[in-house]
């Protein structure tokens, strides 16, 4: 597991990936949040607050949808014991 101990930046996280060779796994995607981010994209990096918050809002959905889901997917339905 890796530790990290400062914050890194977006370019830092993707040379690290990059360097390490670590790739999606098709076992991945079942525990990943995919996020839509409407106009934002991936590189741009001066937004206004307002696209901040858009963001933002957008990954808050995304990942309560996707615990939704999960939740549902595993969670066994258990019948209450007869007494």
């Amino acid at each position: 597991m890796l530790i990290f101990h400062h914050q890194i930046s977006f370019i830092e996280l993707v040379q690290f990936i990059e360097a390490h060779g670590i790739k999606m796994q098709e076992n991945d995607e079942d525990r990943t949040v995919g996020i839509n981010t409407g106009h934002i994209q991936t590189l741009d990096y001066n937004l206004e607050t307002a696209d901040k918050e858009f963001v933002i809002q957008r990954g808050y959905n995304a990942t309560k949808a996707f615990l939704q889901y999960y939740v549902v997917q595993n969670t066994q339905t258990k019948k209450k014991p007869r007494q």
